[in-house]
């Protein structure tokens, strides 16, 4: 059996599993959007802004929204490579944009830092001014430069 189709059989394994616990609906969802971030962040930032702006967020949240958005981002990211990227920027806009719309307050933040001659750069969500869903705090080791919403 070749690489891809066995890669093909893990994945169309994991997708089974997945289905009979997630919501469908949901997890293609969260894969078109999160493909989709490299072209959305191209535009200008303010144009994002509006692009991600929730219109009528619901009025309670769970932590169960949560859990279940970024369970469901994950497994996008695993099964959708290479059209859903696994960097900060895909994650951090995609949690944004559906945490936002599960009623989750969270806001994008972006940061910088440089290293020698050159700059690298992070965005991760905050709730309540403390990062989330980070492994450590990323203000400790990138400059915060802009955070959505402005």
């Amino acid at each position: 059996m070749s690489a891809w189709s066995s890669k093909l059989i893990r994945r169309h394994k994991a997708v089974r599993q997945t289905l009979r616990e997630a919501d469908l609906a949901l997890l293609l969802r969260i894969a078109v959007f999160a493909s989709l971030v490299p072209l959305l962040m191209r535009l200008k930032l303010a144009r994002v802004e509006r692009l991600l702006r929730v219109r009528q967020p619901p009025e309670r949240a769970s932590s169960r929204s949560l859990d279940a958005i970024v369970q469901h981002l994950h497994f996008a990211r695993r099964i959708g490579s290479p059209l859903v990227r696994s960097s900060c920027l895909t994650r951090g806009v995609t949690l944004y944009y559906f945490l936002r719309r599960a009623g989750i307050d969270v806001t994008l933040a972006f940061g910088v830092r440089g290293i020698g001659a050159e700059f690298t750069g992070h965005c991760w969500l905050e709730r309540d001014g403390v990062p989330i869903l980070e492994h450590e705090d990323p203000r400790t080791l990138y400059v915060p430069t802009v955070s959505i919403p402005f």
